[in-house]
């Protein structure tokens, strides 16, 4: 299966403040208040981003038009003279 190109973005915006997190927990380094306000600054606005909702037709947007219907008095079957 295939991620879309927003979660594969939030996951690495995200994947900095994992490693802090991490290297606070199993090696006891210590974080900073400033560290501290990014990450939650980095979680908060991922979270925004995957929870938002997209426009209705963002998907659609640069498809080609569909194609123009026939006019309604003219049919697949030939004339008749």
């Amino acid at each position: 299966k295939h991620i879309g190109s927003t979660t594969a973005t939030v996951l690495c915006t995200v994947e900095p403040v994992t490693a802090v997190v991490f290297s606070a927990l199993l090696l006891s380094q210590k974080m900073t208040a400033l560290q501290l306000l990014g990450g939650l600054v980095i979680i908060i606005g991922a979270t925004l981003v995957v929870t938002s909702k997209k426009p209705p037709n963002a998907r659609n947007r640069y498809r080609k038009p569909k194609a123009r219907s026939r006019r309604k008095n003219e049919s697949n079957w030939p004339r008749m003279q």
